[in-house]
């Protein structure tokens, strides 16, 4: 009893200093102090309770523990904003609601485990010798760090600081319409030895912590080049979010709410709905909103630096261990590792963790803060806990599965409808294919045969694998953002969209792709297919045909292989064919229908992801492929080798977008400041990109086109 009340006193007093700094004088100490006391008490709270979903030891549940209190808070604090507006008291509520509910279940988990209830003086004493020992594990890996004659390692950290310092010289707040007019082209050619080095020991190196070390820190490092570069920077959504923030933290509304002005619906036959509720871009933004918001006033620094660095510092390191997770989790069934390898869930963890290096969709939209990237992080956490729970079946991972799912209505709506897709394909697939709890009781009651029962399953579940591929493209035609296109099932445009599909997927031809898009290309590629960078060798359009089909190549092998070994692998066949189902949703909609595709075209971070998992597992297959004579070592070096190429190939094709300069951003508040002093309208003549600086320069209403 001790520890709840323990913990629910430094809750209570974590919000209030947070309460106190948001009103008072935004202390950077005070803020830094109060969030590491909320997120310590929730990453403590929620950790006990992932401990019972999830195969994880103390530390590690802690670590996500962090990151679903987090996300759990951040999509509380974005209620608010959803029905009314962002306002201080409401939101220092939702972040006591979600802390207590963390420590409640973190109770409940800790004596359904058997755990006896530390008295306070005990429970402080574990603390300081948990803190104590981890404290000097910290100095001993440093020591060993310091004294280490590892030419690797030295060489890698060498390299690092190399590529940090071109990454920092090239801060430019200048008009480019790329980050590599600004980078140094030896930038690649320092990217190209740091993934060759990095993927060697990958598949080499004893120590599995050192090595994912070294993976997040790369992560850290390959995602720089947008946020170091741009001194205003990336893209252009973010300076509509800016403005919205702004708005928002002066304590006005974001139409439409439900309270504070005069309320509109939405009617679903007789059913009126507040149109609140049901606005996907407000549900999808206001988690964001709300934590920019959140954390600016908690650490007293503008908003422009919480929205320039959230995602970059969350996915740079939590994504690296989310799939290192699933490779221990889920793909940890393989044949027996090789002398170099090391222990096998461990290694192609390690694997896992280190393919988005290859993607450009990773590179990118991990840099930024976008209410997409923003969201799909932990969308990546939640889907680990369904493959998991489809993996053992437990109740408790089920339940937790299904409540972060649904949380997700106020987190990305997008998401919201995956996540739920993908839980109901869990669940059939674990209750049919798994469990077969049925078969008992069909078989004595309607004396079915076992060849007769299969048959019924695999046509349920094939029935819902179908509707799930049409689901998307439904909502999409359902809110009329998109509508079918004519002519499209015809046997000319069938065979315009199989030429649309390759050209994607190869990254050789294909449809032009709009200019303001930062991802829409093959998955691998920005959409322009070809280098931004001025190394002449990645500037051949046969490059990105040759590394794309290579990887789908290995896609398809190990997806081959897996069928022909499904019953040892069923979990593994669940993940192929949710795979199946976003792609199938993602051409669909792409082919046979027009409009904004607005939720297809985000489905890439979900196709990127499960590419991850299938290419890393083909080349896993591939090592240890008895029939292919090759010594490992040399398998490695090859694989490394080209692993490396296609990275620095990529790494090289973008983005190439346009941005709001410095001078830009400044006219703009100048004028925002001359207009509020006389309040006379100004007609300001310009392209798209400086009047978004002008949008967060006045923070709303938006400026209105003439």
């Amino acid at each position: 009893m001790w520890r709840i009340i323990t913990r629910t006193l430094l809750l209570i007093a974590s919000v209030a200093l947070l309460y106190g700094n948001w009103t008072g004088g935004q202390s950077f100490l005070v803020g830094v102090f109060g969030l590491i006391l909320y997120y310590g008490v929730n990453a403590m709270a929620w950790g006990a309770v992932l401990e019972r979903v999830l195969p994880f030891s103390a530390a590690w549940a802690r670590v996500f523990g962090f990151l679903t209190g987090f996300y759990l808070s951040a999509f509380a604090i974005g209620i608010p904003v959803v029905v009314w507006k962002y306002d201080r008291i409401a939101v220092a509520a939702a972040l006591l609601v979600v802390g207590l509910v963390g420590v409640l279940l973190s109770l409940r988990a800790e004596r359904q485990r058997g755990e006896a209830i530390l008295s306070t003086r005990r429970w402080l004493g574990v603390k300081r010798t948990f803190l104590g020992a981890t404290l000097r594990l910290l100095r001993s890996r440093v020591r060993s760090l310091a004294m280490t004659r590892d030419w690797q390692v030295i060489g890698f950290i060498a390299l690092s600081a190399l590529f940090a310092f071109f990454i920092f010289h090239s801060r430019t707040g200048v008009y480019i319409l790329s980050p590599w007019a600004a980078l140094s082209s030896f930038t690649l050619m320092l990217f190209f030895g740091l993934v060759f080095l990095l993927g060697y020991m990958v598949f080499t190196r004893g120590s599995v912590k050192l090595v994912l070390g070294l993976i997040i820190l790369f992560s850290y490092l390959s995602h720089a080049y947008l946020p170091v570069v741009y001194e205003t920077g990336f893209g252009g959504d973010k300076w509509r979010h800016l403005g919205a923030e702004e708005w928002l933290q002066e304590g006005n509304i974001y139409t439409p709410s439900i309270w504070g002005e005069e309320r509109s619906n939405i009617y679903f036959g007789p059913i009126a709905v507040p149109e609140a509720l049901v606005a996907g871009n407000k549900t999808s933004y206001a988690s964001q909103w709300a934590s920019t918001i959140f954390l600016s006033e908690s650490l007293g620094v503008s908003l422009f630096w919480v929205d320039l660095l959230l995602v970059f510092a969350l996915w740079s390191l939590f994504l690296p261990l989310i799939l290192y997770w699933f490779g221990r989790l889920v793909f940890d069934e393989g044949p027996p590792p090789g002398p170099l390898l090391g222990k096998e869930g461990e290694r192609i963890g390690l694997l896992f963790a280190f393919l988005p290096t290859l993607f450009y969709t990773f590179q990118s939209e991990g840099a930024i803060t976008i209410p997409v990237s923003f969201g799909h992080l932990f969308f990546f956490f939640v889907l680990l806990v369904w493959a998991h729970y489809a993996t053992e079946g437990r109740r408790s991972t089920l339940v937790a599965a299904s409540f972060f799912s649904f949380a997700f209505y106020w987190g990305y709506i997008l998401n919201f409808f995956a996540l739920a897709l993908f839980g109901i394909l869990a669940v059939g697939w674990r209750k049919l294919f798994m469990e077969r709890n049925h078969w008992y009781k069909l078989k004595l009651k309607f004396g079915f045969s076992d060849r007769r029962i299969a048959l019924r399953d695999k046509t349920i579940f094939g029935l819902l694998v179908i509707a799930s591929v049409f689901a998307i493209p439904f909502l999409e035609l359902f809110q009329g953002l998109s509508s079918y296109a004519p002519g499209s099932l015809s046997i000319p445009g069938v065979i315009d969209a199989l030429a649309d599909a390759f050209g994607r997927l190869s990254g050789f031809i294909g449809i032009v792709v709009p200019p303001d898009f930062i991802d829409q290309g093959n998955f691998l590629y920005n959409q322009s297919k070809e280098s931004l960078s001025r190394l002449p060798l990645f500037s051949y359009r046969i490059v990105p045909f040759i590394v794309s089909m290579g990887a789908w190549l290995v896609i398809c092998w190990a997806l081959y292989r897996l069928l022909r070994r499904k019953r040892e692998r069923r979990v593994i066949v669940l993940l192929a064919v949710l795979f199946g189902v976003t792609l199938g949703a993602y051409f669909i909609s792409w082919s046979f229908t027009e409009g904004v595709h607005i939720l297809a075209r985000r489905l890439n971070e979900t196709i990127v992801f499960f590419m991850i998992l299938f290419l890393g597992w083909g080349i896993w297959l591939f090592l240890h492929e008895k029939r292919i004579k090759i010594p490992m070592r040399k398998k490695i070096l090859a694989i490394t080798f080209l692993l490396a190429f296609g990275a620095t190939s990529t790494y090289a094709s973008g983005p190439k977008l346009e941005v709001v300069t410095t001078d830009e951003l400044e006219a703009s508040r100048l004028v925002w400041q001359e207009h509020q002093k006389d309040g006379e309208p100004y007609c300001v003549i310009a392209n798209t990109w400086p009047l978004l600086g002008l949008e967060a320069a006045c923070q709303n209403p938006r400026p209105k086109p003439g």
